[in-house]
Formats: structure tokens, C-alpha cells, sequence
């Protein structure tokens, strides 16, 4: 079984990529002309926020989707580094594919509880600090 990528999916990837990233700056010039000057910086402080999230990631999904790329393939198993070509079956390997799922599900739940955290607790002191005092009584009470 072998995976059959053409230009036409390489570019459909490049395009969600370039949409991804690029998203804020589609959208800024509406944003500009419907928020006020303090919902325009809540809005960059929520930007940078969604951008930090993307470093939280680490590079795991380049690296989850080649390792289930592999067990789709067939792989027995998968190695540290390099890889096997006399390791690898006609069928997919769907115990490979649980167990690989299961772990990205744990390594995902555990980075999500992180940014959870520091969003709750950092997140929550900068946003408070960028209030007014007369703001923030009706915030806390």
C-alpha cells in the first residue's frame, strides 16, 4: 500500500499553511475599521496568545503525522531514527495506529493543561494589568 501525493494536494497543504499563519492579516483591515482602540488591543493581546499556542506544539504534528503516515503504511513498528524498508507489510497497521493515537491524545492532553494553566494564571495578570482600575471592580466583584 503506498501513498499517491500529487501537486495538486502539495498545494492545497501550502495554501491551508499560508491561511493558518496568515490569517490575522486577511482580517485586519476589517478589523480596523469595526473595533475601537481597546478591543483592538485585546484583540493583538488574543493574537499573540494563538501564536504562542503554536510554539506550545513543539513540532509534534509534522512528527505524529509521518509516524502514522508509516503505520498506514504497513510499518511493524517504528525506529528511533532512519527507517526499515523490510519492516513494512501490505496492510496497514492498526494496533501501530491505536497506540500512536493514544499517545498523541496524552502528549496533546498534557500541553493543553499546560497552556491552560499559564493562560489562567499569567494570562490572567496581564489582562488585568492592561485594565483601568475603575475597570477592574467590575471585573473581580
Amino acid at each position: 500500500m503506498s501513498l499517491k501525493v500529487s501537486r495538486k494536494d502539495i498545494l492545497w497543504n501550502y495554501i491551508g499553511n499560508i491561511l493558518n499563519i496568515g490569517v490575522n492579516i486577511l482580517i485586519l483591515p476589517v478589523i480596523l475599521r469595526i473595533l475601537s482602540s481597546k478591543e483592538l488591543g485585546l484583540w493583538y493581546v488574543f493574537s499573540s496568545i494563538s501564536s504562542l499556542t503554536h510554539l506550545l506544539e513543539f513540532g509534534f504534528n509534522p512528527t505524529i503525522m509521518r509516524n502514522i503516515t508509516y503505520a498506514w503504511s504497513g510499518a511493524k513498528s517504528i525506529m528511533k531514527e532512519g527507517t526499515n524498508n523490510s519492516i513494512y507489510d501490505d496492510n496497514p497497521n492498526y494496533s501501530l495506529l491505536r497506540s500512536l493515537t493514544i499517545s498523541s491524545k496524552r502528549i496533546y492532553f498534557i500541553i493543553s493543561i499546560i497552556a491552560y494553566i499559564l493562560i489562567l494564571t499569567i494570562g490572567t495578570v496581564y489582562i488585568m494589568s492592561l485594565l483601568p482600575n475603575k475597570e477592574t471592580k467590575y471585573i473581580v466583584s
